[in-house]
Order: C-alpha cells, then structure tokens, then sequence
C-alpha cells in the first residue's frame, strides 16, 4: 500500500524504490521518504524525538536534500505519513491510529509497527519528492497542530521508550548522532571562513574606533578654540579690577 498526501510532486522511480525496499527485506514493513522544498532543501528524511518526547524533522530545512549523509539508509524511529509504503500485512494488523484530530497518527503507526509487530521502518532513498507542506492544509480552517495529539503522541513515545529494546534504542541513537554529524560538518568546514570575518569585523571596528578618537580630538579642538576669546575677555576683566598699576 502506499500513503500519499496530494501536496508532492513525485520524482521518476519513487514507486518501484518503495516496493523494491518491501520485496528484498522481509523484516521492514513500512518504508518512508526523502522529501525537500522546491528550492532542494531537505525538509523531511526521518521524524525524532526531542527531550519532551515531542516529534520533530531532523535538518528541516538546513542541508541540502542531494547530500549523502542528510539521508543513510537505515532504520528510522519514524517517517512522515506525506509519503509511505506499507506491506498490506502490516496495515491491516496496525492500521492508522483514528483518535488523532490533525496529525501524528503517522508516528504512532510507525510507533507501532516496531513495538507490537517487532518491525522495522525504513526510509528509501529513491523514494523521493517535493513537498510544499501545508499547501491543502492551510485552505482548510482548525488545521494547525492540535495539542490533545501532541500530549498522545508524547505519552506513547514515553512509553515505547520504556519499553524499548536494545535494537529500538540503538535506532534512536543513531538518528541522534547523524543529526549531529550532519549539523558539525558544515560548521566545521565553514569556520575558517568565520575566523576570517571575525577578524575583518575587529579590524575595522579598531578602525572605526580610531576615527572616532580622532573625530572627538578634532572636536575638542575646535572647542578649545571656540572658547579661546572668551576666556581671554574674562581673564583681561579678571585684571583690570585687581588693584595697582597693570599697565
């Protein structure tokens, strides 16, 4: 089967990528997407899982989508239901969760198919498209995040944390340390050019500071001017009413 929202744009060879993923490994039931915007950014290759057990997209937004490390293949706590595949089996034994009001109920069916199905959710590269999100939701009142699906979603992810095995942790961690090898490297490679700025920006702030210094010199000056014949007007009054001869 395959879930797909009517706001993607599918790319050449997403379909068979899916189903190839499905026939040559019997142990993945549901297999995700690697999803960008229109302007090749990745928005969504995975779903994690903050410090508050809320869910969230990894990278969204902040690599490009045609970067290797941005999408391994390999298995993934969650994907987005905008683009799925799932074995018939699988869904007919865990169908979508109908408690939700507006959205999560994709992570609870991954959720679900590796805590009580004991499989695994894969996302497949070649499974890919543009996703402008939000497009069909935003024509359509009350479809912003609900916060009763919020609090569920965290409960559940709570409790599969809990419950989790070795392997489901292991997951977990893994998509932890990508997302942070994947943030470092562009850091990393860019910091020579940030050195370099921050250098430029103390240069000329020395120079600015410097034309500043000179600037209230120069002020000063001219006030000192200024004030020159005034001074020498009150001095010669100063003189001219002490007693004696001055002359």
């Amino acid at each position: 089967m395959k879930l797909a929202n009517d706001d993607l744009f599918l790319y050449s060879g997403c379909v068979d990528g899916t189903i190839a993923v499905l026939a040559n490994q019997p142990n993945v039931a549901l297999v995700g997407a690697r999803l960008r915007d229109k302007n090749g950014l990745l928005t969504q290759a995975g779903i994690q899982f903050d410090s508050q057990d809320s869910s969230y997209h990894p990278l969204d937004r902040l690599v490009e989508s045609s970067k290797p490390r941005s999408s391994p293949r390999s298995p993934l706590a969650a994907v987005t239901g905008a683009l799925q595949g799932i074995r018939r089996g699988a869904f007919l034994k865990q169908p979508l969760h109908t408690r939700h009001h507006i959205c999560d109920e994709d992570v609870k069916l991954c959720l679900d198919i590796q805590q009580l199905l004991n499989q695994v959710v894969l996302k497949c590269n070649q499974a890919t498209a543009i996703h402008e999100w939000g497009t069909t939701r935003s024509q359509q009142p009350d479809q912003e995040q609900n916060s009763e699906d919020l609090l569920r979603l965290r409960a559940w992810t709570e409790k599969l944390l809990n419950q989790a095995c070795a392997d489901q942790l292991r997951v977990l961690l893994e998509q932890q340390q990508r997302e942070l090898q994947t943030l470092r490297d562009p850091v990393r490679n860019e910091l020579p050019r940030l050195k370099a700025q921050k250098a430029e920006f103390f240069k000329q702030r020395q120079f600015y500071d410097n034309m500043v210094n000179t600037r209230d010199l120069e002020q000063e000056g001219k006030q000192v001017l200024f004030d020159l014949p005034e001074k020498r007007l009150r001095l010669k009054q100063d003189l001219e009413l002490l007693p004696g001869d001055h002359q």
